[in-house]
């Protein structure tokens, strides 16, 4: 299972890829990498939306999910939003 997040700091807004470990007796969810291609300042010369790093993560994503048989979670690839859940946090809801 792949999760890729929008999080952010003082720099601006970036992306998270976690990839979620299933097969083990407790799941957990790993870091793999962080994907940011600049800083905030491309909200106030509107070079923003779209989020370059939002479509190059979608891309990755989605080809580590076919390679590996895995699914991928994205929630609001057009929109920065740090507050969604991680696909692990949000299955272990229910």
């Amino acid at each position: 299972m792949y999760s890729t997040l929008w999080d952010g700091d003082s720099t601006g807004w970036f992306i998270r890829m976690i990839v979620a470990i299933l097969n083990e007796s407790t799941p957990v969810e790993r870091f793999l990498v962080k994907v940011s291609m600049g800083g905030d300042i491309r909200l106030f010369n509107g070079q923003v939306p779209p989020w370059p790093e939002a479509v190059h993560a979608a891309l990755v994503g989605t080809q580590l999910a076919e390679y590996f048989d895995a699914e991928f979670y994205f929630p609001g690839p057009d929109k920065t939003d740090d507050t969604c859940p991680t696909w692990l946090e949000k299955k272990l809801e229910i």
